[in-house]
């Protein structure tokens, strides 16, 4: 039994339902790993974050939060089935309809954003808010919106829990020039169709490797690879003349940011609109902090009804999706890595420190630290068994390369270490593309992968 307007999947596997959407109104759909939603637009229009579906055409969705809006009203038709590649008894996902939410509001950033674009005052804007409060939901639809009018804005990601057009523990930028991936489970950047044994990356993303979960573990290195990150944006905007004149929309950290990161991020890149979604004491210290900066807005917008806080282990599995198909691709790209036997000695690596560890003191045995290891973030790790199950970032730089360097460089992709073996002194290492391992420095963070 349900309550009106709030059902779930569970009973009705494999039925197909139809669904009346009046206009102005959402559909909100929580799906678990263990299930699959199969949703096809019969007519109208609708959207998921921005990006408008198909008439007839089929979208599927697998372990995640989604929601599809109509602004005229629409009719759908929706099935659950059993995702095929988990093992489980049951398929279950929850759904209900809301008729209050922000959508016009969102709508309208965006339309005094395009403002601005047309005025030849392309925006910089900074999204924002505490944990699960939509934040990357707004950026979605302002990067939709924004590509619709024809605009390639600059999407820059400095979530290092969330893995966009990277694995997760990357900051990242990538202008958007397409239509958004909807049924992407690991983000809706459009990952799934960018992974992998790409030569070229379609989007041209631009990767620095932070490595931690949190800002906070280590604030002042996270300025640092956010600042580096915003060099090479600034480097971006000025060779290409469509990408500057769209503007730059920043993600920002669930578990949010320090003052000083903030202020960091601000005159990094310099962001001319920060937008806050649904915390008034943040806009009301933000609005008063700024509030001589002639050439900053601080506005603030609400948080729609349908965000869902996701526990530590919902966000490991996402996390994990996100890591899987960087090697093996999806549903619709699948990818075939490949493997590499290596003698320990053939690789270098450096693990990311935290700020606790910043005195040599305190660093695990095994671990060299130098003088300087304190203002270079990274530590140099001896090649064993600790590395089974990481995933390393391969930076664009050489293995003789000092710290100093190294902390500069920008990430050319990752591998996957599969098995490590103290005794034979051998690593078996997962690649995207075939190929000998590159002679490249490694850096590790908090990131593994259990297959």
């Amino acid at each position: 039994m349900s309550l009106p307007g709030l059902s779930s999947g569970a009973e009705s596997e494999g039925q197909t339902h139809l669904i009346d959407l009046a206009a102005g109104s959402e559909w909100r759909v929580e799906v678990p790993a263990t299930s699959q939603l199969n949703v096809t637009l019969l007519d109208g229009t609708a959207e998921v974050f921005g990006t408008e579906l198909a008439v007839g055409a089929q979208y599927s969705f697998v372990g995640q939060n989604t929601a599809i809006y109509t602004w005229y009203g629409c009719k759908l038709q929706y099935s659950s089935t059993l995702h095929s590649s988990i093992s489980t008894s049951s398929a279950t996902f929850s759904e209900y309809t809301s008729d209050e939410t922000p959508m016009t509001v969102y709508a309208n950033l965006h339309f005094a954003l395009e403002t601005l674009r047309n005025e030849s005052k392309p925006p910089s804007v900074l999204v924002l808010g505490p944990p699960y409060s939509g934040k990357t939901s707004i950026c979605k639809i302002l990067a939709s919106y924004a590509n619709k009018t024809g605009r390639f804005p600059m999407v820059v990601n400095l979530d290092p829990a969330m893995g966009v057009y990277s694995c997760p523990g990357g900051l990242s930028a990538a202008p958007v020039s397409d239509i958004l991936d909807v049924e992407d489970s690991t983000g809706g950047w459009g990952s799934s169709q960018v992974n992998g044994p790409a030569l070229l990356h379609p989007k041209s993303p631009l990767v620095y490797y932070y490595g931690l979960e949190t800002p906070q573990k280590n604030s002042k290195y996270f300025k640092h690879v956010a600042s580096r990150l915003a060099l090479g944006v600034q480097a971006r905007l000025s060779a290409d003349k469509k990408v500057r004149e769209s503007g730059i929309i920043i993600d920002t950290p669930g578990t949010g940011m320090s003052d000083s990161a903030v202020s960091s991020v601000i005159a990094d890149f310099k962001v001319t609109v920060v937008v806050v979604v649904g915390n008034e004491r943040l806009y009301s210290d933000l609005a008063k902090r700024y509030k001589e900066k002639t050439n900053l807005t601080v506005l603030k917008v609400p948080k729609s009804g349908g965000c869902v806080d996701l526990d530590p282990p919902a966000v490991r599995a996402t996390q994990s999706r996100s890591m899987r198909d960087y090697f093996y691709g999806t549903i619709k790209q699948t990818l075939d890595p490949y493997s590499v036997t290596v003698d320990y000695s053939a690789v270098t690596v450096y693990r990311v420190l935290e700020e606790s560890e910043l005195d040599s003191s305190a660093l695990p045995a095994g671990e060299q630290a130098d003088s300087q290891h304190s203002a270079q973030h990274l530590v140099k790790l001896e090649t064993s068994a600790i590395l089974q199950n990481c995933v390393m970032a391969m930076l664009n730089a050489s293995p003789a390369d000092s710290v100093d360097l190294l902390v500069q460089s920008e990430v050319l992709g990752y591998v996957h270490v599969i098995t490590a073996d103290d005794d034979r002194r051998k690593l078996v290492i997962r690649m995207p593309v075939p190929g000998r391992l590159p002679q490249r420095p490694f850096v590790i963070g908090d990131y593994r992968y259990h297959e």
